[in-house]
């Protein structure tokens, strides 16, 4: 989203939109304090991302008429000038608002607001891992991996693993930790999912399939395609998936 406009209509709004700018690294903070419904269409018609520093019905008066299609129309995100809350507005979760949102939110402290069905129903991480490593490992390669590709780490609903490594301790203190259940699957179960996007030849020769995390997370979440593919510190592998059902 490097085209990304950050847009505001008060001093305090352009303070917010530079620090915000400032720490997610892009952006381009515009005013449009004398020609906001003018300024604020011509953005969106050009397909720019949009992060509208003001109030929410501002917004939707304005670009209310401009609406075409949720797969076409560009991510719309509306924060307060308080800094609280970051709001996906349109282009939810096909157009990256949602994601958007959570950038947003994590980049100045504020609460995201989502309400889209999809990540209403949350997200699955599977994991393989070497034995006996410690809850912190794996905790942090999962906020890193939610903070690099714009995921919440309070939508996560599952975690999903071999059977292998049903009884790590660390894995079921992270599971614990976040108040989700810790879900295992056989060898033969896991064997089932073709086609993985990043197999492994070592995993193959060791335990006779090409993976643990990404068919980990696939089946726990009744879904054919993964959110993030195989990401992997030295000791630890995360597939992230969408749960498609309740």
């Amino acid at each position: 989203m490097n085209n990304l406009a950050i847009v505001a209509l008060t001093s305090n709004g352009l303070e917010l939109g530079q620090r915000l700018a400032k720490s997610i690294g892009y952006g381009e903070v515009i005013c449009i304090a004398e020609s906001a419904r003018p300024k604020l269409q011509e953005l969106f018609q050009a397909g720019r991302p949009l992060v509208c520093i003001m109030a929410l019905g501002i917004v939707v008066r304005i670009l209310g008429p401009c609406t075409k299609d949720k797969k076409s129309d560009p991510p719309v995100v509306v924060v307060d000038e308080a800094g609280r809350f970051a709001i996906s507005v349109l282009g939810g979760h096909e157009g990256g608002a949602n994601e958007l949102a959570n950038r947003v939110a994590r980049a100045i402290g504020a609460i995201p607001v989502i309400t889209t069905a999809s990540e209403v129903l949350g997200l699955v991480l599977g994991v393989g891992c070497r034995r006996c490593v410690p809850f912190e490992e794996i905790e942090d390669l999962f906020q890193e991996l939610c903070k690099t590709q714009g995921y919440a780490a309070s939508s996560l609903r599952e975690v999903a693993t071999v059977s292998l490594k049903a009884d790590e301790p660390g894995l079921r203190e992270f599971a614990a930790k976040h108040g989700v259940p810790l879900r295992s699957f056989t060898i033969e179960e896991l064997s089932q999912v073709a086609d993985l996007p990043t197999p492994s030849a070592q995993v193959q020769a060791k335990i006779g399939i090409a993976g643990v995390a990404e068919p980990a997370a696939m089946l726990a979440a009744g879904a054919s395609t993964l959110l993030v593919p195989k990401y992997r510190c030295k000791r630890v592998i995360m597939a992230l998936a969408r749960k498609e059902n309740p």
